[in-house]
């Protein structure tokens, strides 16, 4: 069914029908208004900066981590390489009241002394506690000490503040003839002990590490 209409001083014949589906199907401009892009925008920047606080966070705390495991490793190395020596030398004695080197020390002392076999001297380790921090040093009787390296890693220098180191003899002295000397024989043993701070970014950590070296060569009494 169609009908005529006049259109700007013309007759035109249309369908209503069609015309009606025509006007009720034609597309309007569509887009996002002024204030969803500034709402989308505000939920991505809120999105974004959390996500980069984790991020910040997360890498921070993984950097602190890491500078912890590197110094507890280079004072463990320091403590192992002192250990190597002592293995295999024999007459440990610890530093007494009045400078003097003998027996054991349940209580522990800041200073070592054993004889080292290889170089055939005696040998001191000695921690000096110096400006709240301090420096291990060795020492050799009537020789030339050879380099280690605790010292360098052990020391007011090497970026960790060792606040205290001991060492504990026990079994040097076999009068009486204790457990460690049954049978003639003495294997005699030294507790190492080390604490310190590790300084970080935003704090420090605290560390205390311990080891045990015993004497491998068996002395008879």
């Amino acid at each position: 069914m169609f009908r005529i209409i006049k259109k700007q001083n013309k007759l035109v014949m249309e369908n209503p029908r069609l015309v009606r589906v025509c006007s009720a199907s034609s597309p309007r401009e569509s887009g996002f208004s002024l204030v969803e892009m500034l709402v989308a925008v505000a939920v991505f920047m809120s999105i974004m900066t959390i996500a980069l606080s984790v991020l910040i966070t997360t890498i921070d705390a993984n950097r602190k981590a890491q500078v912890i495991k590197t110094t507890i490793d280079s004072v463990t190395f320091a403590i192992e390489d002192i250990s190597k020596e002592m293995r295999m030398g024999t007459n440990y004695a610890c530093l007494q009241p009045g400078e003097n080197y003998s027996g054991d020390c349940p209580n522990g002392s800041t200073a070592v002394k054993f004889y080292n076999n290889n170089e055939k001297t005696n040998i001191i380790y000695k921690f000096i506690s110096e400006n709240n921090s301090g420096t291990l040093k060795k020492e050799c009787e009537g020789a030339t000490c050879s380099s280690i390296v605790a010292e360098d890693l052990i020391s007011s220098d090497s970026g960790v503040k060792i606040n205290n180191m001991k060492f504990y003899v026990v079994g040097a002295t076999c009068e009486g003839g204790g457990v460690l000397c049954t049978g003639g024989k003495t294997q005699p043993r030294v507790i190492i002990t080390v604490s310190g701070t590790i300084s970080v970014k935003g704090g420090s950590t605290d560390f205390d590490l311990q080891t045990s070296v015993s004497q491998r060569i068996i002395k008879n009494n």
